[in-house]
């Protein structure tokens, strides 16, 4: 008989065995049983396949597969059940020359996947299911696969014969069906379970069969449900109402779900519920063992099984796995749920920070001030930082910004400036336009971060307006888009955005709502009218909001100057550094850190002393060999020529007041750092003051260059005038 007589009866065949299939899955091509399509079979070839059993081929083998018999007795079935003649199955002549029906191992790859076991699936045992009264339901079917040296094909995870399961059970006319349609699935040893929960005798929920017998085995009563978790229902969890439940699961993630399942489902109905899983008292307990091989294997006994039940704990329903985070209250102290500062107290490790100030409050200056101290990992006003990686992106006048990093590296002292995890993006960005700027902003701060080995800590955006173009920036749905992008910088990155916001002079908030109300932190930069003992202008930044913490108190700092080295044409540059207010002139100029104020006088004095300055008289004391003096006077006199004095002048007096203050400010603090000296001679109504120029050297001692950097002259003189410090 040909494949071709065996194919046209596929579908009748599997019917027969599968019930009616799942007409919504199938096609004329193939036909599929099962909600998920799990069995189906190719209408053209006439080949099966059961997926969840990894197994299939052609409608005998079907049969035997079903029946778990051999071929005769397969032939047999389809001939009494009408699918083939009586002498179909009869060898066939010689003359006819059929080809031979196809094995298994001929059928698509797709039908026959390649991890198929080899050999012949034989059954080796079933398992009686009954009703309540022990009146026969249906039976299971165990089946391995013998290989041809007789062993059985091993299951490489567990270590065990491969198995798998059928149910067959006799319809109304005493035929053998392979279904359980009209059934149903029900549990093992049902009237001795019945009998257990009448007793009051635990019942121990296994996953098998073979469990089962493991347990009573050891004098216990025990069931399970066929077809596993999947076919688990209330209807089997009625059955053990009243009843001391104990479930064991098998050691798999399958397993534990399945004793959920089981164990959910009894819940209200059993009249305790414990759930045993051996990994967790087991030392070793290999992955996909059940009951049944800790005892075969590691001599597991039932004195052992029962002092485990007895210090199990009643079950209660697994903590389900949180799409958003859920904690309890005994979590609250976990380390990921403290407030985690950049700056201790003060701002956070991640999020979006504003800074909100007027033009000049020095919020530029602050803000530097904080990068350069996380990039070195000092203090910021005595709180300790976390390090790492610092990028700023300067958007507006990259040239000041590079000017200010310059004199802050200079009066702090920074040696190496190469090896500081710090860098300056001087080109603009967009965070409204689109994606881009923002996908290249976080991969290149992604690979200076790995280029330094430290982690990313800090991204400047100065300024924020600069960082918006084309956005309405007092409309909400524009500024969400922006703060949406700077917020996935910050989670990207895993780091602090802060973000420097104009407002204006009256200090008022330019912008939308949201640019402080949806964000982590508001930095608030202002300037008190007020000022230190060295006249300088007070200012404050205050924590205004701090999302998940307190608010601390404000800090107050100065701008203070800083002279770097000159420009090109030779004149003085100046910026300015945050400083704590009323610090000690005096000790910076001991320090080589001169005021512009200083720098300026002490060159008037050598433009002077190379005027009119004189060979020094005998009796001076403390000048040095070859050097020139000049009497005071005309150093002071030069010094009232080419000030830019504050008062007017008409009013002689005020401009008179202002020189003598310069003098014995600057003069004080330049002796004293030991770049001037004086000494006076001649009688006492008659006696002449002199001044000199020691030889040190006021240029510092970074000597970086600045190209383009403007002369003095009367640029700087006006810069002088308006500055607010006292000159």
């Amino acid at each position: 008989m040909s494949a071709s007589d065996f194919a046209v009866h596929a579908v009748a065949v599997a019917t027969s065995f599968w019930g009616e299939p799942n007409k919504s899955l199938s096609t004329s091509k193939k036909v599929c049983w099962g909600s998920n399509g799990g069995k189906s079979v190719s209408v053209e070839k006439g080949t099966w396949f059961d997926y969840e059993a990894d197994v299939g081929g052609g409608v005998l083998k079907l049969v035997e597969h079903e029946l778990g018999c051999d071929k005769s007795t397969a032939l047999k079935w389809l001939t009494d059940q009408g699918f083939l003649e009586a002498n179909e199955g009869a060898p066939e002549r010689p003359q006819e020359r059929r080809e031979a029906a196809p094995t298994p191992e001929r059928q698509p790859e797709r039908e026959m996947p390649p991890d198929e076991p080899k050999g012949d699936m034989v059954a080796v045992k079933g398992y009686d299911y009954t009703d309540a009264d022990g009146n026969p339901l249906y039976q299971v079917v165990r089946y391995q696969w013998k290989l041809p040296d007789g062993s059985w094909a091993i299951d490489d995870k567990t270590g065990n014969p491969k198995k798998t399961f059928r149910q067959r059970r006799k319809d109304s006319a005493g035929n053998i069906v392979w279904n359980l349609d009209g059934i149903g699935h029900t549990i093992f040893r049902h009237p001795l379970v019945e009998i257990g929960i009448a007793e009051g005798k635990p019942i121990v929920l296994v996953e098998g069969e073979k469990d089962v017998e493991t347990i009573e085995g050891w004098g216990l009563v025990a069931s399970t449900n066929s077809g596993g978790a999947k076919h688990w229902s209330a209807d089997h969890a009625e059955l053990l109402r009243g009843a001391d439940v104990i479930i064991i699961v098998d050691n798999d993630d399958a397993g534990r779900a399945g004793g959920e399942i089981r164990a959910k489902s009894l819940r209200g109905i059993a009249r305790r519920i414990r759930l045993l899983d051996l990994s967790q008292w087991v030392n070793n307990f290999p992955a996909k063992h059940d009951v049944t091989d800790w005892r075969d294997h590691m001599g597991g006994t039932v004195d052992q099984l029962k002092a485990i039940i007895d210090r199990l704990p009643d079950w209660k329903p697994a903590p389900p796995v949180s799409k958003f985070g859920a904690v309890g209250l005994h979590e609250l102290g976990r380390k990921d749920l403290q407030h985690d500062f950049l700056i201790d107290g003060f701002l956070d490790r991640r999020g979006v920070a504003m800074m909100p100030g007027a033009s000049g409050s020095g919020k530029t200056f602050i803000t530097l001030e904080i990068g350069m101290c996380v990039a070195l990992g000092r203090k910021f006003w005595d709180m300790p930082v976390k390090p790492g990686l610092v990028v700023y992106q300067a958007g507006e006048g990259a040239p000041g910004a590079a000017k200010r990093m310059e004199g802050w590296m200079l009066d702090r002292g920074v040696d190496d400036p190469a090896s500081v995890p710090f860098r300056m993006l001087p080109q603009k960005i967009n965070l409204f336009a689109d994606d881009k700027d923002t996908d290249d902003l976080i991969a290149e701060c992604q690979a200076w971060a790995e280029h330094f080995d430290v982690p990313m800590r800090l991204l400047v955006i100065d300024t924020f307006n600069k960082a918006i173009t084309g956005a309405n920036e007092n409309a909400g749905q524009d500024m969400s888009r922006v703060l949406s992008r700077a917020e996935r910088i910050s989670d990207t990155l895993n780091c602090a955005v802060l973000i420097p916001l104009h407002k204006s002079k009256a200090g008022e908030m330019r912008g939308h709502t949201s640019l402080t109300g949806d964000v982590s932190n508001v930095l608030n930069v202002s300037e008190l009218q007020i000022r230190d003992n060295n006249r300088r202008i007070i200012r404050t930044v205050s924590l205004d909001k701090n999302k998940d913490g307190e608010k601390g108190s404000p800090l107050r700092f100065v701008l203070r100057q800083v002279v770097l080295p000159d420009d090109q044409t030779g004149k003085p540059r100046t910026t300015c550094v945050v400083d704590r207010p009323d610090g000690n002139d005096d000790e910076l100029a001991l320090q080589g850190k001169l005021s512009l104020d200083q720098v300026m006088v002490l060159r008037i004095l050598k433009e002077t002393i190379d005027r009119d300055g004189v060979e020094a008289p005998a009796d001076l004391r403390g000048v040095p060999s070859g050097r020139r003096v000049v009497e005071q006077r005309k150093w002071q006199e030069s010094v009232r020529r080419e000030w830019f004095f504050k008062s007017p002048d008409s009013e002689p007096e005020k401009r008179a007041k202002e020189l003598r203050d310069l003098i014995a400010r600057t003069a004080k603090a330049l002796k004293s750092a030991g770049y001037i000296d004086r000494d006076e001679i001649g009688p006492e109504d008659g006696r002449k003051a002199y001044v000199w120029w020691t030889g040190k050297s006021d240029q510092p001692a970074h000597r970086a260059r600045e190209p383009d950097a403007p002369p003095i002259n009367e640029e700087l003189r006006r810069e002088l005038a308006t500055m607010d410090t006292p000159f």
